[in-house]
């Protein structure tokens, strides 16, 4: 297959990592700020 689809797919799964780190700090304050109610 062409070396694009590569480029694309290791882009995508870069930005996937980077994205699920956010949502893990964000989840990480929000619990901080709610006391621990929310748990993951």
């Amino acid at each position: 297959h062409p070396r694009g689809t590569c480029e694309r797919q290791g882009k995508a799964l870069r930005t996937g990592r980077n994205l699920a780190r956010q949502a893990l700090q964000v989840g990480q304050e929000e619990s901080r700020r709610g006391g621990g109610q929310r748990a993951l």
